[in-house]
């Protein structure tokens, strides 16, 4: 199920790289929250909000990409500002790079995750 939190009515693309983040969620699915907290270097309410969401991960209800991330480069971009042409035009011509996903198009559906780029993952 999406959840599309888009004011326009634009079609949500799939990932290009889904089968790659699947591979990567079933090897952080055997990760236990301590070894979570070691890998990501975050708090302890983190640890557990991010083991939660990995157990959940593909069960939650996806969301467009830009629509999902938060932080200060995502709130410079101000996706709430994008007109529908703003956001055909960059569906078209930009992505962002992700930890578990590779690079998503602005209107990829996404579960919720918590993975940053450089964490090295054995498995």
């Amino acid at each position: 199920m999406a959840s599309n939190p888009c004011p326009f009515d634009i079609a949500l693309s799939t990932p290009r790289f889904l089968d790659e983040a699947q591979k990567l969620d079933a090897v952080l699915k055997n990760y236990s929250p301590l070894q979570l907290k070691r890998l990501m270097h975050v708090s302890p309410a983190l640890t557990q909000t991010t083991h939660d969401r990995i157990a959940a991960w593909g069960r939650l209800d996806k969301t467009p990409a830009w629509y999902s991330f938060v932080g200060d480069v995502y709130t410079g971009l101000k996706i709430k500002e994008f007109t529908t042409k703003d956001l055909e035009f960059a569906q078209q011509h930009l992505g962002t790079l992700s930890g578990l996903y590779g690079i998503l198009k602005p209107l990829d559906a996404i579960h919720p995750y918590r993975l940053e780029l450089g964490y090295t993952l054995k498995g």
